[in-house]
């Protein structure tokens, strides 16, 4: 009877995955904290630091915490794979606690998480994961409050939040990128230079797109302003600039990415709107 009971149990369960804006919740559960933790380091060094949880629910919350490897490709995908599993991630280095937990009624909870630095000195660059946080229903097999001998069908929403965990060691790599893909699109009725870009360097790096146009004689007919994201070194982004107030004629393209100091990167193309 038992046995068939567990049978009978089954779990549509429906992931959210939210990663933007600086206070997030699920059901009444916030992260009181920045979603990028960021910090310089070097090989042998340990830095700690918390995440604070707020339940501002008159019910108590139940909340977990586990690691995985982030990445993202201009073709739209976005990928959260296993801790360690990507070649520069820092998921192995980190420790945190607790684990899993219940969050009282209008109370708070800290989860402490410590980044060991191995004392590799060959280690340069950034290396980065993302500590998730994720609510637990009370309707989900996972909660403690679920009677698992009742038989039901249960449709529960799992929300998740990824907190990037970002070590930069060393001043001594590569920063670059790569330009590929480009092609002129209409969108909304807007004409829109999209571009492929990716970080092929040791090093993240937060990119600013903008175009520059020049008429068939060379003088500056207009400066458009772009996308802006940060690229994780083996990522890419597709940057999307609107060129709708330029003139229909041939121009003279330069595509400059930004990425602070003496990292502007740029390519030379030409465009008929």
């Amino acid at each position: 009877m038992n046995e068939r009971k567990d049978i009978m149990t089954k779990t549509l369960m429906l992931t959210v995955l939210v990663c933007i804006v600086t206070a997030f919740c699920f059901a009444e559960v916030s992260v009181n904290g920045p979603l990028t933790l960021e910090q310089s380091a070097k090989s042998g060094d340990i830095y700690k630091g918390d995440i604070i949880l707020l339940n501002t629910d008159n019910t108590q919350q139940e909340v977990k915490v586990f690691l995985a490897d982030y990445q993202f490709f201009a073709d739209d995908r976005v990928l959260y794979n296993d801790p360690g599993s990507v070649s520069r991630s820092n998921a192995p280095w980190i420790t945190y606690s607790p684990k899993r937990f219940i969050i009282p009624p209008k109370s708070s909870l800290n989860v402490a998480y410590s980044v060991k630095v191995p004392g590799d000195k060959s280690l340069v660059g950034t290396y980065w994961s993302c500590i998730m946080i994720e609510g637990i229903p009370s309707e989900s097999p996972e909660s403690g409050k679920v009677d698992r001998k009742a038989p039901s069908i249960t449709v529960a929403q799992v929300v998740r939040y990824a907190i990037q965990v970002m070590t930069h060691i060393g001043d001594a790599g590569k920063r670059n990128l790569k330009f590929s893909s480009s092609k002129l699109v209409l969108e909304h009725e807007k004409k829109v230079l999209s571009i492929d870009v990716e970080n092929t360097g040791d090093y993240m790096l937060r990119a600013i797109l903008s175009v520059e146009l020049y008429d068939e004689k060379g003088i500056l007919a207009g400066k458009f302003p772009g996308d802006s994201f940060r690229l994780y070194p083996g990522t890419s982004k597709r940057f999307k600039t609107d060129l709708s107030a330029a003139s229909n004629k041939k121009y003279k393209a330069l595509v400059i990415v930004d990425c602070g100091g003496k990292n502007v990167f740029g390519v030379n193309m030409s465009l008929a709107l």
